[in-house]
C-alpha cells in the first residue's frame, strides 16, 4: 500500500506493512509507523507518544515537536526542520543534519552524519551525544557544529570527523566533555568546555581550546596552522 499526498495525518494506533507514506499537511503521531520504503512529512509533526519510525529514509521538511516523548528512527533520517522537545532521539542509519536538534535526553547517531546547508546546533539537557560513525560537512562548504549539553555530559566521536568534507568550527559547550576515538581532520577550530579524553589526532586551521582537564588515551598529535592550542587545566 502506498499513501501519498494526504492532507493531515492523525494516528494513535500503529501503522505497518505499507510501502510509502507521504503527508502533505501536518502530522500528529501517537504510535509507531513502519514502511518498507520512505516516509515524508511536509508539514509540522507533533508526537503524542513515544514513537519509532521504521523506514528506509524518513524526511521531515518542517518542524518536529516531540511533546516530551522519545523518537527513534530505524533507518536513515533527512532532517529539514528543527526537532525539539524530544526526550531521547536516535537514528540507526545515516543522518542528513539540515536543522537543529534539541532533546532533554540522549542523542545517538549510529550511521554517518552529514552537517548540511548551514551551521547546526545539537542541544541536550545534561545528556550524552554519541556519533558511532563518521561526521562530515556537505560538499557546499565547511559547516560549523555546536553541541550544547547544558550541564556536564559526554560527546563521543567514534568515527572520523571531516575526513571527506571538513567541518568549520566545532564547539562543545555547557561543560560538555569530549571523548575522541577517531581523528578530527581539517576543522576550522575546536573548543571543548569540559574535560577531554583524546584518543586520536586533531587537526585544525584555527585554534584549539581545551578548558577542562585533558587525558590521553592514545598518543595523539594536535596540529594547527599558525594558531594557538590552549590548555586551561591539567
Amino acid at each position: 500500500i502506498t499513501t501519498t499526498n494526504i492532507g493531515n495525518l492523525t494516528t494513535t494506533a500503529a501503522i505497518w506493512n505499507i510501502g510509502t507514506l507521504s503527508v502533505a499537511g501536518t502530522s500528529s503521531i501517537g504510535a509507531n509507523i513502519t514502511t518498507s520504503s520512505t516516509q515524508a512529512y511536509t508539514g509540522a509533526v507533533t508526537l503524542t507518544a513515544n514513537t519509532t519510525l521504521q523506514v528506509s529514509t524518513v524526511t521531515n521538511s518542517s518542524t518536529i515537536n516531540g511533546g516530551g516523548f522519545s523518537l527513534a528512527i530505524t533507518g536513515n533520517s533527512s532532517i529539514g526542520g528543527a526537532i525539539s522537545n524530544v526526550t531521547i532521539f536516535s537514528v540507526s542509519g545515516t543522518t542528513s543534519l539540515g536543522a537543529d536538534v534539541s532533546t532533554t535526553g540522549t542523542q545517538t547517531y549510529s550511521g554517518a552524519v552529514t552537517v548540511n546547508g548551514a551551521a547546526r546546533i545539537l542541544t541536550t539537557t545534561g545528556n550524552n551525544v554519541t556519533f558511532s560513525s563518521t561526521v562530515n560537512s556537505d560538499s557546499g562548504g565547511a559547516r560549523n557544529l555546536t553541541i550544547a549539553t547544558g550541564t556536564a555530559a559526554t560527546v563521543q566521536f567514534n568515527g572520523t570527523v571531516g575526513n571527506t568534507y571538513a567541518l568549520g568550527a566545532i564547539a562543545l559547550t555547557g561543560s560538555a566533555a569530549l571523548d575522541l576515538n577517531a581523528a578530527i581532520t581539517s576543522a576550522a577550530s575546536l573548543s571543548v568546555s569540559g574535560t577531554s579524553d583524546l584518543g586520536a589526532n586533531v587537526t585544525t586551521s584555527g585554534t584549539q581550546t581545551y578548558t577542562g582537564a585533558v587525558t590521553l588515551s592514545a598518543s595523539p598529535t594536535l596540529t594547527t596552522t599558525a594558531n594557538t592550542i590552549t590548555f586551561t587545566s591539567t
